[in-house]
């Protein structure tokens, strides 16, 4: 090839990954104008100022906090400068992430750019030409203005989520690179510095997020196909492939590291379900179940909820679980038998399968059964599976095929956009999330509490906010908050004796009870009894002995009451669990004064 045409060369791909980021960044621009949720937003940054700046004590904070079951000291940080440049405004926090999601449909073009030159060299189709560029650059966009990814770009929160998939994709692109896969090089010849940097890419997305701890999985069935450097003719423990493994060794020691942290991070903020409660059977059929799930939404991307709750215990024997466990069993011996013609079937599920086995539920972590934000990176491959088929197809049928398949790409394109469109608006604000989310899913018991809170209560419908409460704690009777909102709908509506008697009924159940005894300590409170509220939250904390609200107000009447020893004791506890809270600092400023005055000076 002559110069001039690797320079033509290099200038169409400049040109299509400009277009590429502009019409992403662009497609997503809408949602620079959403404002903070209240769904970990609130908690995370309204009232959190750990993360407000670069001292070395907010370092030292970010590298070592599990702040809400997540270890992410490198998203914290791109946080800080957001907050060093916008303040609290959103609309910058909401930019960064525009600019990762757009950085990260670029990287998917190059890959897709490379992957597919690999799969033409293997069929000695030729070099690269305009036509495959252009198959990369809608592999690009219909991924990435794909309405499943705003719940990653629209949402502050999932910072760690746009940051850690744009490293992890950098990592896959400079490892291809560095084996000479887009330059014609023969595999082997692998570029030192191009694995360190792959290496460096995979350790700075591991500080954004976990997602990465299978990656040296993904880097082993890259080596199978379409590398070529393990597996067929070179074996796959043979003298030449053993360097192969070797190689994953250094790629092994920060996935071990982020998969050892991580539980403990979700631990942390009892955040994860005991096998009691999620047997091992239904973690299976809820992989199965998110298997499908994600594959069937990419296909028909209509009715996406906010929130999908996990209904437990599981009813495994359902067809709603049976179907996808007989999907799930099909496909997997259907790629078994047909091995030989199905290559890149087989590559393109097995990297998805690895990268979103992380997040099936087999460490199940929260109430949500399958969330679009896990789908961001494991569907990169079905869509880049996806693009060569059609592609493949195109070729073979001739001219008029590869004119219906342009078209078809584009119009998919449009009709994404327009869904994408509807789907930042669901998530500019907490009343249209919480909204759509209760018109979706109205089954769920969080969707009816939050639906109540966010828009009947805020609304002043005090009388249809209680029904939608009773109708959440029907749907499970653990349900803190939807007892704790019902309580205030009653108050607000002035119904003394249907609140005595929703905080009786409370009491007798054990997961709600401490929040019923710190309820009735509220009004007894309100009304001057201080004796009956201290042995209410006296009782709230006998039940859940770190409840932040009762130890507060119980520590507030302590300390009027001279009685410092006794304050001391609940103070300490809160400063050790609650240490972002404004009310656990003013609490030690009248503790300590001294030291307050210390800090202010």
């Amino acid at each position: 090839m002559s110069g001039a045409e690797k320079k033509a060369i290099i200038l169409r791909s400049f040109a299509a990954a400009t277009i590429v980021f502009l019409t992403v960044f662009g497609v997503f621009f809408p949602a620079t104008f959403g404002e903070w949720l209240e769904w970990d937003d609130t908690v995370n940054f309204v009232q959190n100022d750990r993360y407000r700046g670069l001292s070395l004590e907010n370092l030292r904070w970010m590298f070592t906090t599990f702040h809400l079951g997540h270890y992410q000291p490198l998203s914290w940080i791109t946080l800080a400068i957001d907050y060093s440049i916008w303040g609290m405004n959103p609309v910058g926090y909401h930019l960064t992430n525009q600019l990762l999601h757009a950085i990260s449909a670029v990287l998917v073009f190059a890959i897709a750019g490379v992957v597919l030159r690999l799969v033409k060299a293997e069929r000695g189709d030729g070099a690269s030409t305009v036509r495959d560029q252009f198959v990369a650059v809608l592999i690009a966009l219909v991924w990435a203005v794909h309405p499943m990814r705003v719940e990653s770009v629209a949402w502050v929160t999932e910072r760690r989520d746009v940051l850690s998939s744009c490293f992890w994709l950098s990592a896959v692109y400079l490892y291809l690179l560095g084996h000479g896969a887009a330059r014609g090089r023969e595999s082997g010849a692998a570029h030192r510095g191009l694995i360190v940097a792959a290496w460096l890419a995979i350790v700075l997305s591991l500080l954004s997020r976990a997602i990465g701890i299978t990656f040296p999985v993904i880097l082993l069935i890259l080596d199978w196909r379409p590398l070529k450097r393990i597996g067929g003719d070179r074996g796959w423990f043979s003298r030449a492939a053993r360097g192969v493994w070797v190689e994953k060794l250094i790629f092994a020691v920060p996935a071990i590291g982020a998969a050892l942290v991580a539980p403990l991070a979700q631990q942390s903020a009892s955040a994860v379900m005991t096998l009691a409660d999620h047997s091992p059977v239904a973690r299976v059929a809820q992989a199965c179940y998110g298997l499908v799930f994600y594959v069937w939404k990419t296909l028909l991307p209509i009715g996406l909820s906010p929130f999908h709750e996990i209904d437990t215990p599981l009813k495994v024997a359902s067809i709603r679980y049976l179907i996808p466990i007989g999907l799930v069993m099909l496909t997997a011996a259907a790629l078994l038998i047909y091995r030989r013609r199905a290559g890149l079937a087989i590559i393109a599920a097995g990297i998805f399968v690895v990268v979103v086995s992380p997040v099936l539920g087999f460490l199940q972590s929260g109430r949500q059964e399958v969330a679009y934000r896990y789908s961001y990176l494991p569907t990169v491959a079905l869509i880049t599976l996806g693009g060569l088929c059609i592609d493949h197809w195109a070729r073979r049928r001739g001219r008029a095929a590869g004119v219906a398949a342009v078209v078809g790409g584009g119009i998919a394109i449009v009709i994404l956009v327009g869904l994408t469109f509807r789907q930042i608006g669901v998530w500019r604000n907490s009343k249209a999330l919480w909204t759509e989310a209760f018109r979706v899913e109205p089954s769920s018991t969080t969707n009816q509490t939050n639906y109540g809170y966010y828009v009947l209560l805020a609304e002043g419908r005090a009388a249809e906010a209680a029904k939608c409460f009773e109708r959440a704690i029907a749907l499970r009777s653990d349900n803190e908050l939807a007892h704790e909102n019902l309580w205030l709908a009653l108050d607000r509506l002035g119904r003394a004796d249907d609140l005595e008697k929703a905080l009786s009924a409370a009491l007798a159940i054990p997961a709600v009870a401490p929040n019923a005894h710190a309820a009735r300590g509220n009004l007894s409170l309100r009304y001057g009894d201080q004796k009956t509220a201290e042995a209410e939250y006296e009782a709230a904390l006998r039940l859940r002995p770190t409840y932040a609200d009762p130890a507060i107000a119980l520590s507030n009447i302590l300390l009027r009451g001279g009685r410092r020893a006794e304050a001391e004791r609940h103070i300490r506890m809160l400063e050790t669990r609650y240490p972002l809270d404004p009310r656990v600092r003013e609490l030690s400023n009248q503790l300590n004064p001294t030291d307050a005055r210390e800090n202010r000076r």
